[in-house]
């Protein structure tokens, strides 16, 4: 589960520009994070779960020829 608000931005950058797909990050599954972020956690289960303020945020996915 990845939660939203937990996500670090840039400055000047909004939870919105998180939507676009053009910009990649880098994500691990650790036991220690050090002075790495921490933006969710890993259940067990099927599939990848994005919550923001603990409600579900649905995945569209990108329409690359859309």
């Amino acid at each position: 589960m990845i939660e939203l608000e937990r996500v670090p931005i840039a400055d000047g950058a909004t939870l919105q520009d998180l939507e676009f797909g053009e910009d990649y990050e880098l994500l691990a599954a650790v036991t220690d994070p050090g002075p790495f972020a921490v933006i969710g956690r890993c259940d067990e289960g099927e599939g990848v779960e994005i919550r923001r303020n603990g409600e579900p945020v649905p995945l569209t996915g990108w329409a690359h020829f859309g």
